[in-house]
């Protein structure tokens, strides 16, 4: 059976590796991005993920944007 797949938006290094590993322990196959034109590049090449979870402050563009833009 396939994992759900989870893209993480989020500058903050500490927060990416803690999301990382609570959602990887927990069964799910978690890719970490730091801003929103890593994440549209990652959609581009593999694909929507099932579950997007976006930091609103990003150093390049802002989360509503990047939403926006997924969406």
């Amino acid at each position: 059976m396939n994992k759900t797949k989870v893209l993480v938006v989020e500058d903050d290094v500490n927060i990416c590796k803690l999301i990382n590993d609570y959602m990887s322990g927990h069964g799910f196959d978690v890719t970490t991005v730091i801003d929103g034109p890593d994440a549209l590049d990652y959609i581009r090449e593999r694909g929507l993920p099932h579950i997007a979870l976006i930091d609103l402050a990003l150093p390049t563009m802002h989360g509503f944007e990047l939403s926006s833009k997924i969406k």
